[in-house]
């Protein structure tokens, strides 16, 4: 009778721990990613979009007119990213150019006539990533350049600069 106690009771104790387990565990998922515009504005403000998932990721599809795309590799995958404007011509008011990461959608945007911007973001380190290398891309491309207006402004060429005071 003394074995068959010391035996069960160990064996209850594991059946029991093996049950505390199991029902301790969290059921760990993944956070839903989320997307979202940042855009900066020629008069210095900032705001951003709400957030929303792939699916409603801007896509320059209807009047936008193609100007230019170029391939790059991000590591040992091909990405592509293309260039649209809703103004083929010359730049105006209201003008845009949008960049698009392909099966992605547009992942910058900038006025053709104002220094205005927008930036996708998102919640996930590795999309943001990608975007960042697209967006360098870009902006180091020279088929990718879109007009300058830099030359619009007068900047004051002698500005005197004071050293922040410790």
């Amino acid at each position: 009778m003394r074995f068959r106690i010391n035996f069960y009771y160990p064996a209850i104790s594991i059946v029991i721990m093996g049950f505390i387990l199991i029902s301790c565990q969290e059921k760990k998922t993944k956070p839903k990613i989320k997307f979202w515009y940042s855009y900066n504005k020629d008069n210095g403000k900032h705001f951003t979009s709400d957030t929303f998932e792939i699916g409603k990721i801007k896509q320059a599809v209807g009047n936008n007119s193609f100007i230019a795309n170029k391939a790059f590799t991000y590591k040992d995958k091909s990405y592509g990213i293309s260039m649209y404007t809703n103004e083929p011509g010359a730049p105006i008011d209201g003008g845009v150019v949008y960049y698009e990461l392909n099966h992605l959608g547009i992942i910058y945007s900038r006025s053709t006539a104002w220094i205005s911007y927008g930036v996708l973001k998102s919640n996930n380190d590795s999309i943001n990533d990608l975007i960042n290398v697209a967006i360098q891309n870009i902006l180091l491309h020279e088929g990718l350049r879109c007009f300058d207006v830099s030359s619009l402004y007068k900047y004051k060429k002698d500005v005197n600069f004071t050293p922040p005071s410790n």
